[in-house]
């Protein structure tokens, strides 16, 4: 959709210099930035308002895409940070939700045909040790405790993408809007 908004753009650019239209095949898009504002955009969001209580800071690391997708999809590195103050409230909050969180963790950790599952389905086991220092249960967490913050009947994944300002620039714009004259 934000192509069809850059492409829409250019050619009215075009249009006002008297130039044709563009094709698609004609823009170079820059994903990279613009999964970099996706990202931060909703890293920002989750820190101030679905995780405000809950962690410090959330510092977007980098975008990693995985060269086969068989055991991976493309993900955000991130580092949370994390008082003792945030702990107490992430498992306290847990406590009052053992009923919600056993629920997702049955759902989400349960093996079937397709899915072995690495991590237990049940709160005994996934508690154990600490799992606030487990880099996956952690986050596995946050996206519990933000699922539950949020409102929106679309879920927060959708509300969180939708409500991210962001923009798909084309990197070859200049090249596009201002050809050399010939």
């Amino acid at each position: 959709m934000e192509e069809t908004y850059e492409l829409e753009h250019i050619n009215d650019e075009r249009a006002l210099k008297g130039l044709d239209p563009i094709e698609w095949n004609d823009v170079r898009f820059d994903y990279n930035d613009y999964h970099m504002q996706v990202i931060n955009g909703i890293a920002r969001r989750l820190e101030a308002e679905h995780l405000k209580s809950f962690v410090t800071g959330i510092k977007v690391e980098k975008l990693v895409s995985p060269r086969e997708y068989n055991f991976y999809n493309d993900s955000a590195n991130i580092t949370v940070t994390l008082t003792p103050e945030n702990e107490k409230l992430i498992l306290d909050y847990l406590t009052t939700h053992q009923t919600e969180f056993a629920a997702s963790l049955k759902q989400d950790y349960t093996s079937c045909s397709g899915f072995i599952s690495s991590y237990p389905n049940n709160i005994a086991e996934y508690m154990e040790g600490n799992p606030l220092e487990h880099e996956h249960k952690l986050g596995y967490i946050l996206q519990f405790i933000a699922r539950l913050s949020c409102e929106s009947s679309e879920g927060i994944e959708l509300d969180l993408y939708y409500d991210v300002e962001k923009y798909l620039s084309a990197i070859n714009y200049d090249e596009l809007v201002n050809p050399p004259k010939e």
